[in-house]
Parts: structure tokens; C-alpha cells; sequence
């Protein structure tokens, strides 16, 4: 896609020759320091194993590997970091009133 810009901002003036070219985004690949970041990302994975990614990167700020979330958050998933959540099972001793031999009213 292509822009005229005007050279004061009013369409009388006619366009002035600037064209700005936006294209598709190109990926470079991961980033020179991509590999340091996953190793530590998988070593406190396995050191804190219930910790999500946002936890995970409040660890690494502090270790100053990391700055932006989003990177983080797409690390952890590509890794296969993510625990997996608790599956429900029966019913719970708390609300099962006719575990402990109460009769119904």
C-alpha cells in the first residue's frame, strides 16, 4: 500500500512525491540472545514447577534477561511449558453431605 503525503496537509496542493511502501512484516528468526533465554526459562521451569509464564517473567526481569512479556509468553508456549491444569475429579469431602452418613432432611 501506497501514501501521498502533501507537503502543507491540504489536498489542493496536490501530492507531493513521498510514498511510504508498508510490505509483509519479515521474520528474522529468534533473536542473538533467544537460546540463553529458553535454557534459563526451562531451568526455572523445572525448579518452579506450578509457575506461569507471568511469574516466570517477573523472575527473569529481575535477572535482567528480559524485558518485554510478549516474548516471554511466546517462549513458554513454543517450549511446551505450560502445566497442565487440574482435571476435576468427584465430588469434593466438603459438599458431599451424604459421604459422612448424614441422612437427607
Amino acid at each position: 500500500m501506497q501514501r501521498a503525503v502533501t507537503a502543507s496537509g491540504s489536498p489542493n496542493d496536490g501530492p507531493v512525491n513521498l510514498s511510504v511502501c508498508i510490505g509483509p512484516r519479515i521474520n528474522t528468526g529468534p533473536g542473538p540472545d533467544d537460546d540463553a533465554l529458553r535454557e534459563r526459562m526451562r531451568e526455572l521451569a523445572r525448579k518452579h514447577r506450578r509457575f506461569g509464564s507471568p511469574r516466570l517473567h517477573a523472575l527473569l526481569r529481575r535477572e535482567e534477561l528480559v524485558v518485554n512479556h510478549k516474548r516471554t509468553e511466546r517462549i513458554y508456549r513454543q517450549e511446551g511449558l505450560a502445566f497442565e491444569e487440574r482435571k476435576g475429579g468427584g465430588a469434593s469431602l466438603s459438599s458431599g453431605w451424604r459421604c459422612r452418613g448424614n441422612k437427607a432432611p
